[in-house]
């Protein structure tokens, strides 16, 4: 007896230490961008997928994980401390910029049933690396919503410019989540692997618009389309009897979608080698917490 409760002790304590170290699970994503050089005056590959980016309207369009991301103003702070360059750094200055971000997670369907929405604040700064021909770009968020699952997270994109001209655009990113060991579970279970997903995605939705031209709102009528026929075909088949129905689930889940139609699974989801948090995002500054009003302050 008392064996067996020393194996369900250490067992507790295994599963426990796991959970404690969702945290270090960072969320990678990959992707490989092509952008055709018909115009010779026009954009190359990095400027493409840079202006995409940075651009934060154009941004809030391709990805899935954001509604609306919104510029406040430059910080002098953050720009102070990213301007301190070190002696190999060959880069251009990076701009550092605050802004707020919401997120819908269920649209306003009547009066009763209002929007529901996140929303945070966040500082990014970005720049041009002159001897690679590549950038960077590094991020901080964080969310004071209760409801939010999201405490607070940083992360990075990087532009590399491959010698064909093509751009691998890859993005590394962690976060806190909130709500103690039990966030933590279902943070692990619910919610990373679902922000893993959308990331990959969206940035498969940019690939399309940067190669092919389909904006991110056609492609996404493209990919409901093909989900609710895809979605059809699977109930009729399980109405037919159960065998048609496995058959037609499980052809749903393995045939990859059309072209043009996002997917998560063209993209990598495991950097190819050990990868740590570049230099600009140490330098990042943390976000000053929004200070609650005092006794005074308040009417």
């Amino acid at each position: 007896m008392a064996k067996l409760i020393g194996r369900h002790g250490s067992a507790r304590l295994m599963w426990k230490a796991k959970v404690m170290n969702q945290r270090g699970r960072r969320i990678y994503v990959e992707t490989l961008i092509r952008v055709p050089a018909e115009d010779p005056a026009g954009p190359d590959a990095m400027g493409r997928v840079w202006a995409l980016t940075q651009n934060p309207v154009d941004h809030a369009r391709w990805d899935l994980r954001f509604s609306r991301i919104t510029p406040k103003r430059h910080s002098p702070a953050a720009a102070a401390c990213l301007h301190r360059r070190s002696a190999a750094a060959d880069e251009a200055a990076a701009q550092a910029a605050e802004f707020t971000y919401s997120t819908t997670v269920l649209p306003r369907l009547s009066r009763w049933f209002p929007r529901l929405a996140v929303s945070g604040q966040g500082i990014n700064a970005g720049q041009r690396l002159r001897s690679e021909g590549g950038a960077l770009s590094a991020l901080r968020f964080s969310s004071q919503q209760w409801w939010c699952p999201i405490r607070s997270g940083s992360g990075y994109w990087k532009y590399q410019l491959r010698s064909d001209g093509a751009v691998i655009f890859l993005t590394g990113y962690d976060y806190e989540p909130r709500g103690g060991t039990p966030g933590r579970l279902l943070d692990a279970a619910v919610f990373r692997p679902l922000f893993g997903w959308a990331t990959a995605w969206s940035f498969d939705r940019l690939r399309l618009w940067a190669e092919q031209g389909l904006s991110p709102e056609s492609t996404r009528r493209r990919a409901v389309r093909e989900a609710l026929l895809r979605g059809g075909v699977v109930v009729l088949a399980w109405r037919i009897n159960p065998l048609a129905g496995i058959a037609a689930t499980a052809a749903a889940l393995i045939i990859p979608p059309g072209a043009g139609t996002p997917s998560a699974r063209r993209t990598r989801r495991r950097p190819r080698q050990p990868v740590r948090d570049p230099e600009l995002l140490q330098r990042l500054p943390r976000l000053r917490q929004p200070s609650r009003p005092t006794e005074q302050e308040q009417p």
